[in-house]
């Protein structure tokens, strides 16, 4: 059996609002029968459907459960004049015979510098 994303939040909840470059935690929880879950893979969906890499990492230890917490650096502005964005933040998990999850969802509003 592939694993299960059980929770998926943004700062502790379903969504989150944050300022441009604001940091923010994305957490995690999930279980595995079979107890080889071994890495997670973030994406980033803009509403436009463009989706981006965001992040991926081992889990460890594969068993059965687990939590785990990243911190990110926020979404950037380069040129300061960006506006409001509207994400939607995707994790799958993949165990070592290659079975993912499906995918958990967090929706993340920014505020840019142009309402």
């Amino acid at each position: 059996m592939a694993p299960v994303v059980t929770a998926f939040t943004c700062n502790g909840f379903a969504s989150c609002v944050l300022e441009m470059n604001e940091a923010f935690t994305l957490q995690f929880s999930f279980t595995d029968v079979n107890g080889n879950a071994n890495n997670w893979h973030l994406t980033a969906e803009r509403a436009d459907g463009t989706i981006f890499d965001m992040d991926q990492g081992a889990i460890s230890p594969p068993s059965g459960s687990g939590t785990i917490t990243r911190i990110s650096p926020g979404f950037s502005c380069p040129s300061g004049n960006c506006p409001n964005s509207q994400w939607h933040i995707h994790v799958v998990i993949t165990d070592t015979t290659g079975r993912q999850s499906q995918a958990a969802t967090v929706d993340v509003f920014v505020y840019g510098a142009i309402p």
